[in-house]
């Protein structure tokens, strides 16, 4: 069982806040999750900082930070090292990003009362998202924004996770170990293909194509209220491989024959109707 896909599964979803937010309790070493500082010192690591950064006695790390410039803006994650402001702009999609708005925070930040309050300490703004390819930050300002790809960050804690398996580090409990292994799988299935189609002229539906590999069919359902909210889509199963089926066979019948239907898998079929589909 994975919660987090449990989680999103029907009119449930995993968004941005919730990914931040368990970014937030591995990142902060006072939590229960028994890695103490293992994780925010490879993440920092990262970043170019030192271990030397952390004052795990006192550390404090902030969700949902406002800060305001021409219009509100959110921080995902927001903490303090020795040194610096570390502030994190969480995207999990890289259709979800906003132009200039790295630069925006930060000159809300410079601007805020919490950074005179705090003796105006370096800011270091992160970029963390899917693929390594923020336009907004230029080379020149490397030393003040950084960039980081999830799959960075899903990289330490697989090394973290193999460390413990070989003991180079303390053990870690059990339940955090098999929530940190569903966390990884669950945002490597993050970044995926859509593809809508009709079946026989009637019921829209979609096929989702995972970077894992995993094959989802949903299907509209009608808005309670009837407006023009964006469509709800629900599962189709039990019956995703014959939907894929009927509509193979739909697109083109000679080139599918009935023993290719009859052994292959969900996977594989819909791999196969997703090329088809155009």
């Amino acid at each position: 069982m994975n919660i987090f896909e449990v989680l999103s599964q029907g009119k449930g979803s995993i968004n941005e806040e919730n990914i931040s937010s368990f970014l937030a309790y591995l990142l902060d070493p006072n939590e229960d999750h028994g890695l103490y500082t293992e994780f925010l010192e490879r993440f920092l690591a990262q970043l170019g900082l030192k271990s030397s950064e952390i004052d795990s006695d006192n550390f404090d790390i902030t969700l949902e930070f406002p800060v305001k410039t021409d219009k509100k803006y959110y921080i995902d994650l927001i903490f303090e090292t020795n040194n610096y402001i570390i502030a994190i702009e969480n995207k999990i999609l890289e259709s979800s990003k906003r132009k200039n708005q790295l630069q925006n925070e930060y000159d809300g930040l410079k601007e805020s009362e919490f950074y005179k309050e705090i003796g105006r300490k370096p800011i270091i703004m992160v970029s963390l998202s899917p693929k390594n390819t923020d336009e907004d930050i230029r080379q020149e300002e490397n030393d003040r924004f950084k960039k980081l790809e999830w799959q960075e960050v899903l990289d330490i804690l697989i090394e973290i996770l193999e460390d413990e398996n070989k003991c180079k580090i303390n053990s870690i409990n059990e339940y955090t170990k098999h929530t940190i292994d569903a966390f990884i799988n669950f945002m490597n299935c993050l970044d995926c293909k859509i593809k809508e189609f009709s079946l026989h002229g009637r019921d829209d539906y979609r096929i989702i194509k995972y970077s894992s590999g995993k094959i989802l069919v949903e299907q509209r359902v009608e808005q309670e209220n009837g407006g023009d909210d964006e469509p709800k889509w629900e599962p189709a199963q039990p019956c995703s491989k014959a939907i894929i089926k009927a509509k193979l066979r739909e697109l083109d019948s000679k080139s599918y024959t009935e023993e290719i239907m009859k052994k292959g898998t969900t996977r594989s079929l819909g791999a196969k109707l997703f090329k088809s589909l155009n």
